[in-house]
């Protein structure tokens, strides 16, 4: 069977990225989260740098509301 290279995932990259992604959701299902790797993989910009790194550009707007969300709270509750 003849494949285009282009559309082979990098394995150890998806593995990295899958990973990063599992260290934000540690809960969520293995499967569902190696989809998710895979879908960043299509970017070709995301695709030029690590898997790691593509997770965690992709994850930083969902860490900084997170974090923007629990000060909010802590404010909130008078600093405590």
């Amino acid at each position: 069977m003849i494949r285009d290279l282009d559309n082979l995932a990098d394995v150890q990259w998806v593995a990295q990225c899958a990973h990063r992604l599992r260290l934000q959701w540690p809960h969520a299902d293995p499967r569902s989260l190696e989809e998710a790797a895979l879908e960043l993989w299509q970017t070709d910009w995301l695709r030029a740098m690590s898997g790691r790194d593509a997770a965690e550009l992709w994850l930083r707007p969902l860490v900084s509301r997170d974090a923007a969300s629990i000060n909010g709270d802590v404010a909130k509750q008078g600093g405590r």
